[in-house]
C-alpha cells in the first residue's frame, strides 16, 4: 500500500516539477565568470505591465542567451512586478546587452524597442522601485525588418535568410517579416518586399 502511495506521488510530483523548470530560452551559468544584475518591467503601450506571469524575459549578447528571469527571480513591488535578471559574460565590461520577451500565452518571442545596456561585472541597473523599463510595444512597418525605418535590399535579404532557416539576430522583426498578414514568412513576402522597395 505504502509503494502505491508513493509511486502515486512520484508520478502526480515529477511531471510538474518537470513543467515548472521547463523555459523558452536556457542559460548555463557555469559557462560564464562574470554578471551583473538588471531589475526589469515590462511596458506595453505606454502603460507597466503588473503581472509577470506570462512572460519570459531574456538578455542576449548577440545571439547568446546571457540569462532568464525564473519565477523565483520575480518580485510584488505593491503597485507591479519586478524581474531580477541576472546576466552573465565572460568579458567584465563592455559587452551589449540586449533583451527579449517571450509571451506565454501567444508563444512568440517579442522584441524589446531599442533597448541596450553595457556590461559591467557586478554593476545593477535598475532598482525595485525605479526599474529598467523594456518597452514590448510592437511598433514596426510591414517589410522594414531590421527597424531603420527604410525598406532596402537589406530587407529582402534578411527575410529571404530568415525565410532559408537562417538564424537571425536581436534586431530582426518577424512580425514586419511577414509583409501580407498571413501568419507566414515565405518567398511571397520576399517577392512582395522586394516589388515595394523597387516601386518607391
Amino acid at each position: 500500500m505504502k509503494k502505491k502511495i508513493l509511486f502515486t506521488l512520484i508520478s502526480v510530483l515529477l511531471p510538474l516539477s518537470l513543467w515548472a523548470q521547463e523555459s523558452h530560452w536556457q542559460c548555463n551559468p557555469g559557462d560564464f565568470q562574470y554578471d551583473m544584475t538588471v531589475i526589469v518591467s515590462l511596458e506595453l503601450d505606454e502603460a507597466t505591465i503588473t503581472d509577470l506571469s506570462n512572460y519570459e524575459i531574456a538578455a542576449f549578447c548577440g545571439n547568446e542567451c546571457r540569462g532568464v528571469v525564473s519565477a523565483a527571480d520575480i518580485l510584488d513591488t505593491g503597485t507591479a512586478q519586478v524581474g531580477y535578471l541576472r546576466v552573465r559574460s565572460n568579458s567584465s565590461s563592455g559587452e551589449n546587452i540586449t533583451f527579449k520577451v517571450y509571451d506565454k500565452a501567444e508563444q512568440k518571442e517579442l522584441n524589446v524597442q531599442n533597448t541596450k545596456v553595457t556590461f559591467s561585472d557586478n554593476a545593477t541597473q535598475g532598482s525595485a522601485s525605479s526599474p529598467f523599463k523594456l518597452d514590448i510595444t510592437q511598433r514596426y512597418t510591414p517589410g522594414d525588418v531590421n527597424g531603420d525605418e527604410i525598406i532596402d535590399t537589406e530587407d529582402v535579404q534578411m527575410t529571404f535568410e530568415y525565410f532559408m532557416g537562417q538564424e537571425m539576430g536581436p534586431d530582426f522583426v518577424e512580425e514586419a517579416a511577414d509583409f501580407n498578414g498571413d501568419g507566414l514568412v515565405d518567398t511571397e513576402d520576399v517577392q512582395l518586399i522586394f516589388e515595394y522597395f523597387m516601386n518607391q
